[in-house]
Formats: C-alpha cells, sequence, structure tokens
C-alpha cells in the first residue's frame, strides 16, 4: 500500500473532499467578514448619527413670545391643531417654549388620529391650525405673531 492511500479512496475523491472542506473554509471566512464589515459600518453610522443630531429646543422660552402666549391665552384665544399637521407643528415651534402657556386643543382623536375629536368638531373647526378668539372669530392656517396680536389685543413688536 503506498503512503497516503491508506484510506482505500482513490486520489481524485480525496482531493474533492480536500477541495470541499477548502471551499466550506472560504465560505465560513467570507461570511465572517462580510458580517464583520456590517456590523462595522452600522456601528459606525449609529454613533455617527447619535452625534449629529439637531441641537434639541431648550425649555428657556423667549419672553417676548411668552408674553404674547400668555395674553393670547388670557384673551381667551385658543389654537385647534392636530399632532400630523405640518402647519400646526411649524407654528408651535414658532412659539419654541413658550407654546406650553398657548391654550392648545388637540383635534386628533386619540384612537384614530383620522376622527376630529368631538371639542374641534363642537367648535366647528374645519382646518387646521385654527385660532379660535373670545368673540368666536377665527384665523385659520398659520399666523404671524402681529396678526395673532392684534386680533387678540396684545402688543407685539416685531
Amino acid at each position: 500500500m503506498l503512503l497516503g492511500h491508506s484510506s482505500g479512496m482513490p486520489p481524485s475523491s480525496r482531493l474533492n473532499m480536500a477541495k470541499n472542506q477548502n471551499d466550506k473554509s472560504v465560505l465560513a471566512y467570507r461570511v465572517i467578514v462580510t458580517l464583520v464589515i456590517i456590523l462595522g459600518v452600522g456601528g459606525f453610522a449609529v454613533v455617527y448619527w447619535s452625534s449629529h443630531r439637531p441641537a434639541p429646543v431648550t425649555a428657556v422660552a423667549d419672553p417676548k413670545f411668552s408674553a404674547l402666549a400668555e395674553c393670547l391665552t388670557g384673551a381667551g384665544a385658543k389654537m385647534y391643531g392636530t399632532s400630523w399637521c405640518p402647519h400646526c407643528k411649524k407654528q408651535k415651534e414658532e412659539f419654541g417654549a413658550a407654546f406650553a402657556k398657548v391654550a392648545y386643543v388637540e383635534c386628533a382623536d386619540e384612537a384614530n388620529p383620522r376622527v376630529q375629536a368631538p371639542a374641534c368638531a363642537e367648535a366647528g373647526i374645519t382646518g387646521y391650525p385654527t385660532w379660535l378668539f373670545a368673540d368666536g372669530s377665527k384665523l385659520e392656517g398659520d399666523q404671524s405673531f402681529a396678526a395673532l396680536a392684534k386680533k387678540a389685543g396684545c402688543p407685539w413688536t416685531e
């Protein structure tokens, strides 16, 4: 018997078996390298995006906007809007932290945001945002601070 031929397998079968094992090793290596690359890129992305978030809005309200918000609320003005409305979001962001002092009514029903809350239907709200004033008049859509102040009789200078 020749050295290396003790298994009883022909040399071509042993060669194929060695090739299959080598192919499996190469495949396993490629899978591991691919996973390392994916995890590395994913990890980098998480670190990058978490460090490049916009600065959070500070909780300190601009005194000018706070005064207007307090005056509007004191004059009986209310803003009716929804959480999904981009114009409402813009109006809220313009007030910044002072928006917490605005009388606000959420018109999106909690259970189904496509359904109008009863308080808004009763007030006759048909679009968002809508500002309702003590005299029953309304301003619909995005409003400037000057327009809100004038309608409610609040002081305002640009």
